[in-house]
């Protein structure tokens, strides 16, 4: 595989999975909502829950409360098993609408792509390589480079993303 993609394991139970995100992507759908953090981390004036840019300096482990203590079971406690030797950041839902795409930007660690509502008309790109992020699969992505994902397709695209420091 490439240093920017690599397949970390495969989604165990894949039904399990989407039943448990639809809530989320039917409130994301009729609120337009492009991203829903599942974590957060304390601030002077509240919890930031990542729908947003991270902010440079804060380090992955303090984005640990978790929006409603019921999404830290069933299927996502058994998926976050998988990151007993990293560290793990926010925690989100990503929307990319039919026919959109995101900027070209880098982050500040690696991300974990889930693909949970995808077609290959829904491409990820980082530098000059283009992938499909297949579902059953769980994505290690090379985020720290300049990226971007596509969606030329009819309908939206909805990724689970973990930041990760490895």
């Amino acid at each position: 595989m490439s240093e920017n993609f690599r397949v970390i394991s495969n989604v165990e139970n894949q039904a399990e999975m989407v039943n448990y995100f639809i809530p989320l992507m039917s409130k994301m759908r009729t609120e337009n909502i492009t991203q829903y953090g599942l974590t957060g981390r304390k601030t002077w004036d509240g919890i930031d829950y990542g729908e947003g840019k991270t902010r440079s300096g804060v380090r992955l482990t303090e984005w640990n409360i978790w929006r409603d203590d019921t999404l830290k079971s069933g299927w996502m406690l058994k998926f976050l098993d998988l990151f007993t030797d990293c560290d793990i950041g926010r925690i989100r839902i990503m929307r990319l609408g039919a026919r959109t795409c995101f900027s070209l930007h880098k982050d500040l660690t690696p991300r974990v792509h889930v693909p949970i509502v995808t077609t290959p008309a829904s491409l990820m790109i980082i530098e000059n390589e283009s992938r499909y992020l297949e579902r059953g699969k769980i994505w290690w992505t090379n985020t720290t480079k300049l990226h971007t994902s596509v969606n030329t397709g009819e309908s939206d695209r909805y990724h689970l993303l973990v930041e990760v420091s490895k």
